[in-house]
């Protein structure tokens, strides 16, 4: 299947504060970062999707994101977390 630019599921990344440090988790990707800041964390965690998708061929990744993207919708439709402006795109 190809994917056109409208076709293509976005990234997410959520920041929370977790002690004294923030992590910035990808939900698609199963990625976790961690920062002093949480400016710090999400520049972690979009340094690792470059990262990730660096090694990863662009069909294959459009694919997994694809077909997880419902699991990520209930995922976020139950997280314990109040929505508002933790989730970053």
């Amino acid at each position: 299947m190809e994917y056109t630019a409208g076709s293509i599921p976005r990234l997410s990344i959520l920041v929370e504060k977790e002690g004294e440090r923030f992590r910035a988790r990808c939900p698609q990707f199963g990625l976790l970062a961690t920062g002093r800041t949480a400016q710090e964390a999400h520049e972690a965690m979009l340094a690792m999707i470059e990262e990730y998708m660096n090694f990863t061929d662009p069909q294959s990744w459009l694919e997994f994101m694809v077909s997880l993207q419902d699991e990520w919708e209930e995922d976020m439709a139950e997280s314990p977390l109040p929505p508002g402006p933790r989730m970053v795109n």
